[in-house]
């Protein structure tokens, strides 16, 4: 495989399998969709008040759930984007894909939280993926990379 993780929501998932998704086989869902070497998380599963992730690693079997709280809003363009996006930053910045994601989906959340505050007239706005500075993320690093010695 040459990607690492693919990142699709639901609906793209759903083509992937051709079919609809499994709830009650998530697990056999994402193995399908990592047959090619690569982990999955597919993305914004909702579920009543709240919206899940579903994550499979095959070379280790892990599968997480992330649940996060359902945010009512219309900011939401380039979520998916951002999201993948981070995930590739801190892999890059020395994190591994598990970590990389947990800290991904803290980082993506936050961006829609704070996002969902702005007001751009009609139609759908975007995230705030400015809301730390950039010394944050430097001693984010080095505080991951000495619990990893």
């Amino acid at each position: 495989s040459m990607a690492t993780i693919i990142t699709p929501n639901r609906q793209e998932a759903e083509v992937l399998l051709e079919r609809p998704l499994n709830l009650n086989n998530l697990k056999g869902d994402l193995k399908l969709l990592s047959r090619w070497g690569n982990s999955v998380i597919i993305k914004s599963v909702q579920n009543g008040t709240v919206m899940n992730d579903y994550f499979y690693n095959p070379k280790s079997d892990c599968m997480k759930i992330f649940e996060k709280k359902f945010i009512n809003t219309n900011n939401r363009n380039g979520t998916g984007d951002t999201f993948a996006s981070s995930i590739a930053a801190y892999i890059a910045r020395g994190f591994n894909l598990e970590d990389a994601i947990a800290y991904a989906e803290e980082y993506i959340q936050k961006a829609i939280e704070i996002g969902a505050g702005y007001d751009f007239g009609s139609g759908f706005g975007g995230t705030q993926p400015f809301f730390r500075q950039l010394d944050y993320f430097e001693q984010e690093k080095e505080e991951y990379l000495a619990q990893r010695r």
